[in-house]
């Protein structure tokens, strides 16, 4: 029982040691770089109906005051103004039934 107790004390030891308390995560977790960051682009109402049309939107959301954000499936985030409320939800509809469900989400607030 002792060489148990022991053992556990070396392995604790051993454990303390292998930490870093200036590293805040676990050492296998991924580097978010600054290319790897979403980034966000304006595009015209014609291009976004395009990118729901080429099956390249994973989600759409609209707001009231007509602006619209398209997620692609690169990451990029597409930034539109419609023409006439509730016209992205038709187009995104269509999308779907297009496009074997995407994009995947649609909200309106």
């Amino acid at each position: 029982m002792k060489g148990l107790a022991i053992l556990v004390g070396f392995v604790l030891l051993a454990v303390i040691a292998g930490c870093d308390d200036e590293e805040a995560t676990p050492r296998n977790s991924p580097t978010i770089t600054p290319s790897a960051t979403p980034r966000e682009i304006e595009v015209t109402w014609d291009d976004a109906v395009r990118l729901l049309q080429d099956c390249r939107v994973r989600q759409v959301s609209q707001a009231h005051s007509l602006e619209v954000w398209l997620f692609l499936d690169d990451g990029t985030k597409a930034v539109t103004m419609e023409p006439e409320i509730d016209l992205v939800i038709n187009l995104a509809f269509d999308a779907q039934r297009e496009c074997g469900g995407q994009p995947e989400q649609i909200v309106t607030e």
